[in-house]
């Protein structure tokens, strides 16, 4: 199916890959895996054609092999509607689809019945050649699975939400069934019930799958290989089996080669004490001096430094023969500990014991909106927090009275996206938001940070409390600058200081002068992160927070959100992260 043999692929002098060699049969499903800047999107680019590798060949087999590719950033036509993507991803069946319906309507309305017959039967077997009424069935199934089949086809592109338009770009390329599927983070976005079938759909696709995905589960369950790309040699090697099976052959040809540098350090540390033994001896010999009153002595010295010199020679050959070793290809490289993400959220500012509460909050995005051009006096009915004792409950300090006029227009409005939400959270808890994609968990996130105004309801704060929002779609950082101008903004720190910090968060020599719209995803994920423990919140609103980073960014995040000492409210579909972190887990219903 596909065969990229010595490719390779350079930006200036920068080499990102080099002597990339592998086989993609068809049917297989493999995984490719990597830090992040290790160049996978890079290599996916280049085999679809979006990018011209410097050397090497990419060959498909056979040469017109349909391939569907899926960017992790997927924003489709915005001007067109759902339907008109849907329809464009399936152009030839919609085609013949309307064809039949010609001829059938034919059959009727003719009076040359054999040739309408003729002409009914190859619509007919041109539709069924392209799955036919069973294509419709598997169309719906995959709409449905991605969550997308309550959308009304003339809903417009530019108006669903970043996530809706990464699923509607994954359901157009499962609706091509195309002979190779090529998928770059698939799983962002999605929540559970549509990751799941995902995974299920993956798994039983019965053509060639090439994936990058940080879910480690997800990869378990997917593939049957994993090509895993060196950041440091930007070489790929290939392993057989799922994610687990190749953490764990990782893990024992580490241990291998622990054990083979330290069985060859041994052995180098006894050569170099063997030969600085012999070159002390030869040393000591050569400086025995005949005693002036014993003149019969000078055949012993003579003897002496016979010997001196021997064991010079040997010492020096032997000396040789060690440097030859080590220049060899024979010697064991000492085992790399590979630089990864340092994340600590340090201690947070002390607040009060009482952290949020949210009493009979309403909001929607149309009722907002409508409610605006229509009342000229809305406001916001969030309340600045005020001091408190450390014991005092939140919800008895609620007294101001919901706006009247918000109350009455919220009755108008029939469902809304948030509707009478009311909850606590306190000191030290681990809450998470569950639930499907587009029931409002981003926007409570944006509501209590005070990035939107409910339309009535109260969210109040503890004291002392400092909230930090990371979201998503990496909303605290400005594109245009660069990732040091946004630590220096951040916080009055020299630039070597603010370099240093950067260093942690793996942006090293000239990577902190880019400009953040030109840093790869899972790099703004890292720089956002280091904005947030630069700010010393002692509220953490987590939007998604493991999208684009890389496996083992997420393993140093979750340890370091473990280590944090302040509250989290956190909004993941990753699985395994809620299930070893959330102590508390609120549901939101479609």
């Amino acid at each position: 199916m596909l065969q990229v043999h010595q490719l390779r692929k350079d930006y200036g002098a920068e080499t990102v890959l080099i002597h990339i060699n592998f086989v993609l049969n068809d049917g297989e499903h493999v995984g490719l895996v990597g830090p992040n800047g290790a160049g996978k999107s890079t290599l996916l680019r280049c085999i679809v054609g979006q990018e011209q590798p410097d050397g090497g060949t990419i060959t498909f087999s056979p040469r017109d092999a349909v391939i569907g590719y899926l960017a992790q950033s997927f924003y489709s036509q915005l001007s067109a509607t759902v339907g008109e993507v849907l329809d464009n991803a399936q152009a030839l069946f919609v085609s013949a689809e309307a064809e039949l319906q010609r001829c059938t309507e034919a059959l009727t309305a003719t009076e040359d019945l054999a040739s309408a017959l003729s002409a009914y039967e190859r619509a007919l077997a041109a539709f069924d050649a392209l799955g036919g009424y069973e294509r419709e069935h598997r169309a719906a199934a995959v709409l449905e699975g991605l969550g997308l089949g309550a959308i009304a086809r003339d809903t417009s592109v530019a108006a669903l939400s970043g996530g809706q338009k990464t699923r509607l770009g994954l359901a157009t390329l499962l609706l091509r069934e195309p002979d190779l599927l090529i998928l770059d983070e698939p799983t962002n976005h999605l929540d559970i019930a549509a990751l799941e079938w995902l995974e299920s759909f993956v798994r039983d696709y019965p053509r060639a799958v090439l994936v990058v995905a940080h879910d480690r589960a997800f990869l378990d369950r997917t593939v049957s290989r994993i090509l895993a790309l060196d950041s440091a040699t930007h070489t790929l090697e290939s392993y057989v089996g799922n994610y687990s099976d190749y953490t764990a052959a990782r893990a024992r040809e580490r241990a291998v080669q622990v054990a083979a540098y330290k069985e060859q350090q041994e052995y180098i540390g006894q050569v170099q004490g063997d030969i600085a033994r012999m070159k002390g001896r030869s040393v000591r010999l050569e400086n025995v001096k005949t005693p002036a009153n014993n003149p019969d002595m000078k055949w012993v010295l003579g003897g002496s430094q016979t010997v001196a010199g021997k064991l010079a020679r040997m010492a020096k050959a032997r000396e040789r023969k060690l440097e030859r070793y080590l220049a060899s290809d024979e010697r064991v490289e000492k085992p790399q500990e590979r630089w990864g993400l340092k994340l600590d959220f340090g201690d947070p500012p002390p607040g009060g014991r009482a952290v949020l509460s949210v009493e009979a909050l309403r909001f929607d995005y149309r009722a907002r909106e409508e409610f605006r051009s229509q009342n000229s006096e809305f406001r916001s009915t969030a309340v600045a927090p005020e001091p408190r004792t450390e014991n005092q409950r939140i919800n008895d300090e609620v007294s101001s009275p919901v706006s009247s006029s918000a109350v009455s227009y919220v009755a108008q409005c029939g469902r809304l996206l948030i509707d009478g939400l009311s909850f606590e959270v306190w000191h030290g808890e681990r809450v998470a938001l569950l639930g499907p994609n587009g029931t409002g968990k981003s926007t409570l996130l944006k509501l209590i940070a005070g990035e939107l105004t409910p339309l009535s309801g109260r969210i109040r704060l503890g004291a002392n409390i400092r909230v930090g929002l990371l979201g998503q779609e990496h909303e605290l950082l400005n594109a245009r600058r660069t990732v040091l101008e946004t630590v220096l903004r951040e916080r009055a720190i020299d630039g070597t200081a603010a370099r240093n910090f950067l260093h942690f968060f793996l942006f090293s020599g000239d990577a902190v002068f880019r400009s953040v719209g030109a840093c790869s995803l899972g790099e703004r994920s890292r720089l956002q992160l280091a904005v947030l423990v630069l700010r010393g919140c002692n509220l953490l609103l987590l939007d998604e927070p493991l999208n684009h980073l890389d496996i083992g960014a997420r393993e140093h995040f979750e340890a370091a959100l473990q280590a944090y000492e302040g509250t989290v409210i956190v909004v993941s579909h990753d699985r395994a992260f809620v299930e070893s972190f959330a102590e508390r887990r609120i549901g939101f219903e479609g």
